[in-house]
């Protein structure tokens, strides 16, 4: 939430360190907890491609791009099937989460 009420901010003082810190808690296993930061990463994407300076927002982009491809990386990680047995009701909430992401 703290990162969804400063993208202006973000954007504005290249915040690199702030995104990158929310990244590694995307990349935390337990769902419950990294999945409190897709809203974050939906409405940071989206107001980067509002940007109407189009020299600013290729700046911005060029300096994203990594974390970004970092989080593609942490996305599919989330999205991969569990080696061990799940029980209904696990493989339904795995579907669901999997389906958010």
């Amino acid at each position: 939430e703290l990162g969804e009420s400063h993208l202006s901010r973000i954007y504005a003082e290249n915040s690199l360190q702030c995104v990158d810190s929310i990244l590694k808690c995307s990349g935390i296993e337990d769902t419950s907890i990294s999945s409190m930061t897709f809203q974050f990463w939906y409405r940071f994407v989206m107001e980067l491609q509002r940007f109407g300076d189009l020299r600013k927002r290729q700046e911005l982009v060029d300096m994203f791009t990594p974390t970004l491809l970092q989080l593609l990386d942490v996305s599919l990680k989330h999205m991969q099937y569990p080696d061990e047995e799940l029980s209904f009701e696990e493989a339904e909430d795995f579907h669901r989460e999997r389906y958010y992401l």
